[in-house]
């Protein structure tokens, strides 16, 4: 699968189609200098070559037309700013787990280890997210070294993760991460 995935992003690449794969979600970018039409044709050349290479593609989750703002992989992605977003029903989502959490007196760690994965997932558009989750990473290593199947109320762990409502006011965007190459010389005897 990989090998394929690799193969029709190498074809798409060569063409200067920026192109993101993850797993089976696949995100290309066409350069928006690129007159209309031509960036018409290469999306339905990249559908063809999907087809071709096997996938089967889905229509209702596919952006055919071109376009700046999408989401992919449950984020937000705005290719003009060239930055991520969250979007509310993601939001209001962890707003719930996070009320949840409140009225429970003590935390299953199941419930603790799904909140930490919502929450992680959004470290790309939110960096701060990964801050309050330090206390729930202990409480999980915790639980691990003891056992446990469930956490004794935590107003430690509580009080770090209630600060993830912060998220509802959440108004900036994130950029993406600068991925120039670094250079090192290295010299030896």
């Amino acid at each position: 699968f990989n090998t394929l995935s690799t193969a029709v992003v190498g074809v798409t690449r060569s063409m200067g189609i920026h192109s993101l794969v993850y797993l089976d979600d696949f995100c290309f970018r066409i350069p928006k200098d690129w007159p209309e039409e031509t960036r018409f044709r290469c999306i339905w050349f990249v559908m063809a070559l999907m087809y071709c290479a096997g996938y089967t593609v889905s229509i209702e989750k596919s952006v055919l037309w071109p376009n700046t703002r999408l989401e992919l992989l449950g984020l937000g992605l705005d290719t003009l700013l060239q930055q991520f977003w969250v979007p509310e029903r993601k939001i209001a989502a962890m707003m719930d787990l996070l009320n949840e959490l409140n009225m429970s007196t003590s935390v299953s760690v199941k419930w603790l280890q799904r909140f930490v994965g919502k929450a992680q997932s959004l470290t790309l558009a939110i960096p701060p997210v990964a801050i309050f989750l330090r206390c729930a990473h202990e409480s999980l290593s915790a639980a691990d070294k003891s056992g446990a199947n469930s956490l004794p109320d935590s107003r430690r762990l509580k009080d770090d993760l209630n600060e993830l409502r912060g998220l509802e006011s959440w108004q900036r965007l994130s950029k993406w991460p600068d991925k120039q190459a670094a250079r090192y010389v290295m010299e030896t005897d």
